[in-house]
């Protein structure tokens, strides 16, 4: 009856033991839940300084870069910078979940800031001063995600770190698809590109269609036209207005 007795003592201190560590499991992952609801005690990590306004980051945001490569589908790149492909186009959207608007910045692919270089596998061996636009090429392993992830990690640098979660890229063959998409965009000819396209004369208004798109794009390469050289500097006061509320 004593070794009966002994059985059932240990049999309930087992199971009141299994039921105290549960619940100190579960107590722990709902702490651990709790921590990213109520942000950081430490309110410098969410705090910009920009022209000598303080600003606080929103949290219901979503970034999402996009990123134009000079290059069309299939083409092959070597394995390291020399292969020549640049990430031409970079534009950041910046989604406000709260008041369900988007901005758009625009990120001139000339602006110079620092770029990691790296290695196969993605190791960084170097950090550089270069235009941004070479960020995509400055990675020897041929991976493409490890390729935009390295620009991703530039543009983030180049404003003041702010948190982008997500990234795409698109070769040339995709700008006739996306302007279709829209119906077309409408643009006013900045030069004559008659020698190329009988409709695209300096100064009309014209709609873009189809590979129309892509012609232009590529004839208006090399203008003296100073509007692209103005884009990092609207870029942050697009940063301003659209991602953060200013500290008060």
């Amino acid at each position: 009856m004593r070794t009966k007795r002994s059985y059932t003592k240990y049999i309930v201190f087992a199971l009141i033991t299994v039921i105290l560590i549960t619940a100190a499991l579960m107590l722990l992952e709902l702490w651990e839940k709790n921590q990213g609801r109520f942000g950081s005690s430490d309110e410098e990590n969410s705090v910009l300084t920009y022209e000598g306004k303080e600003y606080v980051l929103k949290n219901k945001v979503d970034t999402f870069l996009v990123l134009g490569l000079d290059k069309f589908e299939g083409q092959t790149s070597a394995d390291s910078h020399k292969s020549g492909i640049q990430a031409d186009f970079l534009m950041l959207y910046v989604f406000d979940n709260e008041t369900k608007q988007c901005s758009a910045i625009h990120i001139n692919r000339d602006t110079m800031t620092s770029i990691n270089k790296l290695g196969i596998g993605g190791a960084k061996v170097d950090t550089l001063e270069k235009q941004i636009a070479l960020a995509y090429n400055y990675v020897a392993d041929s991976n493409q995600k490890v390729k935009c992830r390295n620009t991703k990690d530039a543009v983030e640098g180049l404003l003041m770190n702010i948190d982008i979660k997500h990234y795409v890229s698109f070769t040339m063959d995709a700008v006739p698809v996306l302007n279709d998409l829209v119906d077309g965009v409408e643009v006013t000819v900045l030069d004559d590109f008659t020698a190329v396209d009988d409709n695209l004369k300096k100064g009309e208004k014209v709609t873009l269609q189809g590979s129309q798109a892509l012609t232009y794009v590529r004839s208006r390469y090399g203008l003296e036209d100073s509007s692209a050289l103005l884009s990092a500097s609207r870029s942050m006061n697009s940063l301003a207005s659209g991602n953060l509320r200013e500290r008060r």
